[in-house]
């Protein structure tokens, strides 16, 4: 079994006071998901809840129609136990990835497969096309999966960030607004759903955690191009969120402090010379229209002179971005993911080779290239909505 740390030690552990039934019943339905099928048992064993607590909980979520029981294998003389497992159709969610010119959506399972999916245009980019797309999107899903209607239960939205939760910050693509309580509000009333919102970089991050199972390193780091530059970090296969849900906007990281301006209202942030935006203002593109993508995957083809001299400047930014991560967060490796042009971020990658040494070691940092699909984010954002429904929370426990 691998190792856990402090914040998920603390949230596989349960209590008896009566103040934490709700925590009590998250961490129980936490474990039968991750792990079922599973004993009442070994439940109690594993969340040091007492026996009668564990099977007064999952005598209620059999009730719920949440789980399913099962006669386990009898061991000696003794009568077959009961294993507890999760029902695959016990609960579904929406994730949404908004990027520059269309929505993804997907409807989830309780395990992250995908039952349903769906692609918009998006006309404009500000905050009240993003609103009609995303429940315009929402309310096809709800048609075309009746199915699964009444146990939809949130909806995970991905954007480029930072996101705005106090201040009115410059945004031009529209998608730092949905982070206002006013937009929030909006979505969870018009949706008749919980929300939870999220970067599109953590949502990339979970994608690829959801793509790679159980099998590949608990701890890793992923790079993100989307319409700017961010990262994220997994631990113990679980993402980092912080306190406001703009950990990893690592493209706001000052590297000139006389550089180039940012919409963020700095000089020099590292996105402004390592991004898809900056690679389409060297070559006098907008980055707002899906023929820039055709434009510049042409240009690799023929390896333009204007494109080539981005990339040897951009790859330099590339390992600082590295190093960077490294330094900081010490991961076991760092994954690389994209919405931009494959053949751009393959390119890019390459020429930033080799890789920065390891803090304190001889050996170059892991670097890999992502490889979930392309509706991976917006599966990674159904999870995030997963995860704040499900997943135990420490806040339960306080008055």
């Amino acid at each position: 079994m691998k190792s856990m740390n402090k914040l998920s030690a603390l949230r596989m552990s349960g209590t008896n006071l009566i103040k934490a039934k709700d925590h009590n019943s998250a961490v129980v339905l936490d474990l039968i998901r991750s792990q079922g099928p599973i004993s009442r048992a070994d439940i109690a064993r594993s969340t040091s809840l007492s026996r009668q607590t564990v099977q007064n909980i999952v005598a209620k979520l059999d009730e719920l129609e949440m789980v399913e029981l099962r006669s386990g294998v009898a061991v000696g003389r003794g009568h077959p136990g009961v294993n507890v497992s999760m029902r695959r159709n016990a609960a579904h969610f929406f994730g949404v990835h908004a990027d520059r010119t269309w929505i993804n959506f997907v409807l989830t399972d309780v395990f992250g497969e995908i039952r349903w999916n769906l692609k918009l245009s998006l006309p404009e980019q500000n905050i009240k096309h993003i609103h009609q797309v995303i429940v315009q999107g929402i309310s096809i899903g709800r048609q075309e999966t009746k199915d699964f209607a009444s146990n939809i239960l949130g909806c995970g939205i991905a954007a480029a960030g930072p996101f705005d939760t106090e201040t009115h910050l410059p945004d031009p693509t529209g998608f730092s607004s949905l982070g206002s309580t006013d937009s929030l509000t909006y979505l969870k009333e018009t949706l008749a759903l919980p929300v939870a919102l999220s970067n599109d970089a953590n949502a990339a991050a979970i994608g690829e955690e959801l793509y790679r199972g159980n099998g590949n390193q608990a701890d890793f780091a992923t790079l993100h191009f989307g319409a700017g530059l961010g990262a994220a970090l997994i631990i113990d296969g679980t993402i980092y969120q912080g306190a406001y849900g703009n950990i990893g906007e690592i493209g706001h990281i000052q590297v000139d402090p006389f550089g180039k301006k940012c919409h963020c209202g700095r000089l020099g942030c590292l996105e402004q010379y390592l991004s898809y935006d900056s690679l389409c203002r060297e070559l006098a593109l907008s980055p707002d229209e899906s023929e820039s993508y055709e434009i510049i995957r042409n240009l690799i083809t023929i390896r333009s002179p204007e494109l080539m001299n981005w990339i040897t400047s951009a790859a330099l930014r590339l390992r600082q971005a590295i190093q960077f991560l490294d330094a900081l967060l010490s991961p076991s490796e760092i994954i690389i993911t994209g919405t931009i042009p494959d053949e751009l971020l393959n390119l890019l990658m390459e020429e930033a080779k080799p890789y920065p040494l390891r803090i304190g070691s001889t050996k170059d940092v892991i670097v890999l290239r992502g490889r979930a699909g392309k509706w991976s984010i917006a599966a990674g954002a159904a999870a995030l909505a997963l995860n704040t429904q499900f997943a135990p929370s420490i806040s339960r426990l306080m008055l």
